[in-house]
């Protein structure tokens, strides 16, 4: 079983074209900024940050099929290019 506890909420929505995100404080309803925002799917690993008003939109296709969409604010959930070589 897998239990995540969050301040933040993240809102989904997955086009045939793209991934649209909105992340929101669970306290206040407010957005958040700089929540990185990770993809995977079928050959697509990618990720990219919120803006001022919590949203964030990442081009896909549709052969990357159904997505996995996960937030974080705070450390990386992609390890840069290289590290670790």
């Amino acid at each position: 079983m897998l239990v995540v506890v969050s301040k933040i909420r993240l809102v989904v929505k997955q086009a045939p074209t793209e991934i649209f995100a909105w992340a929101v404080d669970a306290a206040t309803g407010a957005p958040t900024a700089d929540v990185e925002v990770l993809v995977r799917g079928t050959g697509l690993k990618t990720s990219a940050k919120t803006a001022g008003d919590g949203t964030v939109r990442i081009p896909i296709k549709a052969e990357h099929g159904a997505c996995e969409v996960l937030g974080r604010l705070g450390a990386p959930l992609l390890e840069p290019e290289g590290a670790g070589r």
